[in-house]
């Protein structure tokens, strides 16, 4: 298919945004996420197409041969500009994130918030790594339909009907009191800073944040995580969405477990039995590790497994 005047090579079953996107042109996106089923509502990734009247929602249009798709022009920046009215009218900032894609739009179809309004104090902190901020939620629902999808817990829902419509956990009480596994898809996924990290840092206050790649260090299964490091320490942790064995899914330990690198206790050179080493008595000596992994039995010394 043809878009933006480039030829475009797609797979059966792909649709024209996931196609675009493969090809480098960039469509918008408000409801979509990479690792959820497309879902069609928020409008903000309409195309036009040759030969058909009207805008097209790309991320549920099948991608098929011949087609000619156009995902800019007056008539789309205008449309998407009228779409973002509704949850610009919403939404009210909350405590800051990294990454806020609302705002972001925002600037880049040149469509004007509304006068910032004081928050309703409608903040839930009760859960120990997630801080909730209605007021900052755009009912765009990628976080209950992760529960749907993703992990299947079902700590999170959709209460109320249409404009009282809202997010709740368990019974519509406090985050804390829901069935929530603290594993973060939620705030993975969220698109505004409705759902935050209570420990990480507001934007700018921890200076250019850098993402490094990393391998879980707890089970075996593999998953694949990233760290945001400032000032050579970590700040927060996020999901690795392609990683091979997890597809972005982390558990409480994977997402939220990493303060034990920094922890002043923390072993930073392998430990070994004097008595492994050719002395005698069972105290610990630090050790090189070509000289703890050449002595039977030390490797589980090596590794911090010092009883």
């Amino acid at each position: 298919m043809i878009v933006d005047g480039r030829e475009v090579a797609f797979t059966p079953g792909t649709t024209v945004l996931e196609a675009a996107r493969t090809a480098g042109i960039s469509i918008p996106t408000l409801c979509h996420h990479s690792s959820l089923p497309p879902d069609g509502s928020c409008r903000m990734c309409l195309v036009e197409l040759d030969g058909r009247q009207g805008f097209h929602p790309a991320c549920v249009m099948p991608a098929t041969d011949s087609l000619v798709v156009r995902t800019e022009s007056d008539r789309l920046d205008a449309e998407r500009r009228s779409v973002l009215n509704l949850p610009l009218r919403r939404y009210r900032p909350g405590v800051g994130g990294t990454g806020n894609e609302l705002l972001s739009l925002a600037e880049r179809y040149g469509a004007s918030a509304p006068p910032r309004m004081p928050s309703s104090g409608a903040v839930d902190e009760s859960n120990p790594f997630i801080r909730v901020d209605h007021d900052a939620c755009i009912r765009c629902w990628r976080c209950v339909r992760a529960r749907d999808r993703l992990n299947g817990v079902s700590a999170i829902g959709v209460f109320g009907r249409g404009e009282e419509a809202h997010i709740g956990f368990g019974a519509d009480g406090p985050m804390q009191d829901s069935a929530c596994e603290f594993c973060g898809m939620c705030e993975a996924v969220c698109p505004t800073d409705a759902l935050t990290i209570r420990n990480a840092p507001a934007p700018g206050a921890e200076g250019s944040l850098t993402e490094v790649g990393a391998l879980c260090s707890y089970c075996g299964v593999g998953c694949r995580l990233r760290h945001h490091v400032a000032g050579g320490r970590i700040v927060f942790t996020s999901p690795e969405w392609h990683a091979p064995a997890n597809h972005g899914l982390l558990c409480v330990k994977g997402r939220f477990g990493w303060t034990y690198v920094h922890d002043r206790d923390r072993l930073m050179r392998p430990l070994v039995r004097r008595s492994l080493l050719g002395g005698q008595g069972d105290d610990l000596v630090e050790v090189d590790w070509d000289r703890a992994l050449d002595r039977p039995g030390a490797l589980l010394f090596a590794m911090g497994i010092t009883q």
